[in-house]
């Protein structure tokens, strides 16, 4: 069963013999579904694509971001970050 027809069958449940209703509870959450993974996706592109500076440790479930400071005398930084706190910082600096 397709998450579609899950959708539909909890939609019917409580459709309240409204089949246009039913159907557009459906469509809406189909639509943000979809929008959701195509986001989640992207995320992962970015991470694939940075890879280089992006290190996940699993010891403590953070990812290292290097940051390299050159001014003054060249160094390299770490940022860490959880998964989330990571999906946030590329919404909001990368998207």
């Amino acid at each position: 069963m397709s998450n579609t027809d899950k959708l539909r069958e909890i939609a019917e449940k409580h459709k309240f013999g409204y089949q246009e209703y039913v159907d557009h509870v459906v469509s809406e959450y189909t639509a943000l579904i979809s929008e959701k993974q195509a986001e989640y996706f992207e995320f992962v592109k970015w991470i694939g694509f940075y890879s280089t500076t992006l290190y996940y440790r699993d010891i403590d479930e953070k990812w290292l971001r290097t940051r390299f400071d050159i001014d003054g005398i060249p160094t390299e930084e770490y940022d860490e970050y959880t998964t989330e706190e990571l999906f946030g910082y590329w919404k909001t600096n990368e998207k």
